[in-house]
Parts: structure tokens; sequence; C-alpha cells
């Protein structure tokens, strides 16, 4: 039996099961369709980091202690 899911309180919430949920997906239909998984995690890094370089830069541009912040939380999340 598959482990019971904390119940979703916000929107936010909300949208995070969801993205996760196609993420799932798409990870499992690309490993059903022979992707290595090396390649897939590579892609996934790329990706995520060409969205952190213009969340960064657009932040920089209209908010530069927002940009500050940005960094401060991003180095935390990498030390976990």
């Amino acid at each position: 039996m598959p482990a019971a899911r904390p119940p979703i309180r916000s929107r936010a919430d909300a949208e995070t099961v969801a993205l996760r949920s196609c993420a799932w997906r798409i990870g499992t239909d690309r490993a059903a369709q022979g992707f290595p998984l090396d390649a897939l995690l590579h892609a996934y890094r790329i990706g995520c980091t060409v969205v952190w370089e213009q969340l960064l830069e657009t932040a920089s541009k209209e908010d530069p202690l927002g940009a500050q912040s940005l960094c401060r939380r991003r180095r935390m999340e990498l030390r976990r």
C-alpha cells in the first residue's frame, strides 16, 4: 500500500504536486523510450541552470535586493 500523501493546504501546494506529477510522467515516459538516466538527469540540470540564470537576470534588473535574496536562498538549498 502506498504511503499516504499529506493534504494539499494551499494553491502553492497544489501547483507543486502538479509539477512533480508532470516531471514524474515525463521521466517515466523517457525511461520507457529507452533514454539513459544519465542523459535525462543531465538535461534536467541544464534546464534548471537556464531557468535559474533567467530568474537571476530578471531579478537583478528589477530588484537587486531580491536577486541577492535569491542567491542566498539558492546557496542554502545547495547545502542540503
